[in-house]
């Protein structure tokens, strides 16, 4: 099954970690972009609510980067908990282009439950720098984006 990461789970060595945690297994992972979708950081933290974690929200003029990992089925379930769904987020299926092939690749993600959902929320450092942490998929240009996301500390 494939899973496409645009937040803190874009870092390769703290996904595997996280699905460890559960008994599962990081397969593969490589750059995937999202169309039609944009980046924000609008999601409140689950224990501190003044800060902003990723979610992605309907826009015909963006792309979100990010990357495409194969897990199983169990791997899927373990991160619906991590994720805290469904109080925190949903898990929907999107069109993500692998950019290796080119092709539309169907994938789960996660979107922010419109209930934690507010603006002008920013990240911390530690969380952005999990993002950055795909510098090894990402494009230039969308590092230089997230190298320029305000936070909070």
């Amino acid at each position: 099954m494939l899973y496409f990461a645009y937040g803190s789970n874009m870092d390769a060595p703290q996904l595997r970690e996280r699905l460890a945690r559960h008994g599962e297994t990081l397969h593969e992972r490589r750059h995937g972009i999202l169309h039609g979708y944009r980046l924000e950081f609008n999601k409140v933290a689950a224990r501190m609510p003044w800060i902003g974690f990723a979610n992605i929200v309907r826009d015909p003029e963006h792309c979100v980067e990010g990357t495409i990992n194969r897990v199983s089925p169990g791997g899927l379930r373990a991160l619906d908990k991590i994720e805290l769904v469904p109080l925190h987020y949903a898990r929907v299926e999107v069109d993500v282009v692998d950019t290796l092939t080119g092709a539309p690749q169907r994938a789960s993600v996660y979107v922010g439950n419109p209930d934690m959902l507010r603006p002008a929320l920013k990240p911390t450092r530690d969380y952005l720098a999990h993002l950055l942490a795909a510098s090894d998929v990402l494009s230039t240009a969308y590092l230089g984006r997230l190298r320029a996301v305000p936070c909070c500390d």
